[in-house]
């Protein structure tokens, strides 16, 4: 018989998960809960969500020159 690890899915959690490095779509495989509760659990434990777009500014954007 398998025992298997229950991973509750509580707001402290998920924020802490989160805030690890994890997105929103991986924090929510984890505990088991749809990609919405899990934004709202990460929102309930005050844990600022991260903005998206920021990791692509500089990355998708031409530089400017000086001409």
């Amino acid at each position: 018989m398998e025992t298997t690890a229950i991973i509750t899915a509580t707001p402290e959690r998920a924020g802490e998960l989160y805030a690890s490095g994890k997105t929103v779509f991986e924090v929510a495989q984890e505990i088991g809960t749809p990609y919405a509760k899990t934004r709202k659990l990460i929102v309930t434990s005050g844990t600022p969500i991260r903005d998206a777009s920021a990791r692509l500014k500089g990355r998708t954007r031409s530089k400017k020159t000086g001409a």
